[in-house]
């Protein structure tokens, strides 16, 4: 999560890019599944009510971070057909903003960013993937349809296109993972700040209280990646939010998370930070779950590769 591009906001234009602008790549061009593997974890073969049932007797942040971090993979099996949504609000606002830059130096400015998204999955067990994944709002709003072997995609102010799913669709089983690890990324930005709470419990959920540590515990920032170097600079101020388990699965079900944060930019100026966040993982009944297939897709443009044109030539220029 970066306060100039926010983890959460899926790179679904930047994946679909090349489906939309009148270029299909073949088939080995495709990322292969391989590229993309399902992380699963030795706890997703553990029972679900034991898996929460232990975490309440020790509800610490990277407890929670475990359970929060399940593929979307386990979601399908233990769900089935289900609607999973979210919206994430980011703002980063710099103090002390000069009136007047300083000569080779832009003047920094307020940035705000509003993620939403809404995945329908429709498939039940052994069947082929059949879903909608929907993000953003109105006329900026971007779709893709996976229906077994065919996909559809529409971007802002443009029609629907459709072209045979290619390469195992790898490439769309990983924006499952990143809207499946919405909470899961909200809570690992709160984590070195985070106090995590059993409000209440019965047969069926657990129900917690976040809120802001005593004492901040950096060992659990995030690690290993580029875009996560931002975060050794960040202090979290303020934690609140609530979120609800389910024991049957051991998946979030809703919740809504409130985060402030400061850092300091490249140029040493004091940022102040917010991201709220709230979303909901319900199960739907096969009917409840359709998927509307658009009848007025149009193919993707075929467009010759320049490889395959250079190699054309020279078969041309051999003769036979």
């Amino acid at each position: 999560m970066s306060p100039r591009r926010p983890a959460l906001v899926l790179v679904l234009a930047l994946a679909l890019a090349p489906a939309l602008t009148g270029c299909a790549s073949p088939a080995e061009d495709e990322p292969s599944p391989a590229a993309y593997p399902v992380l699963r974890r030795a706890s997703d073969d553990a029972d679900p009510r034991e898996a929460i049932a232990a975490f309440e007797r020790d509800p610490r942040p990277e407890a929670l971070l475990e359970l929060l971090s399940a593929p979307h993979e386990l979601t399908r099996a233990r769900l089935g057909p289900h609607r999973l949504r979210y919206e994430a609000r980011f703002s980063s606002t710099p103090e002390d903003v000069p009136e007047l830059p300083e000569v080779d130096h832009g003047a920094p400015a307020a940035v705000e960013v509003t993620d939403t998204l809404e995945l329908v999955w429709a498939s039940e067990a052994e069947a082929p993937p059949r879903f909608h994944l929907r993000q953003g709002d109105g006329d900026q709003q971007r779709e893709l349809i996976v229906d077994d072997e065919r996909v559809f995609t529409r971007l802002p102010h443009r029609g629907w296109l459709t072209r045979p799913l290619e390469g195992g669709g790898a490439a769309h089983w990983r924006w499952l993972e990143d809207a499946q690890r919405s909470a899961f990324d909200t809570a690992q930005f709160a984590a070195p700040a985070l106090a995590v709470e059993i409000a209440a419990s019965d047969e069926e959920r657990v129900e917690l209280t976040l809120s802001t540590a005593a004492s901040a515990r950096p060992e659990l920032r995030a690690q290993g990646s580029k875009t996560n170097e931002w975060r050794a600079g960040v202090t979290v101020d303020r934690v609140e939010g609530t979120l609800s388990l389910t024991r049957a699965t051991g998946l979030w079900r809703r919740g809504a998370i409130e985060i402030d944060y400061h850092h300091k930019d490249a140029e040493g100026r004091l940022v102040r930070g917010s991201l709220r966040w709230s979303g909901e993982l319900t199960a739907l009944e096969p009917a409840a779950a359709p998927i509307e297939l658009p009848n007025d897709a149009a193919p993707v443009p075929e467009r010759t590769r320049d490889e395959v044109e250079r190699h054309e030539l020279l078969d041309a220029l051999r003769g036979p």
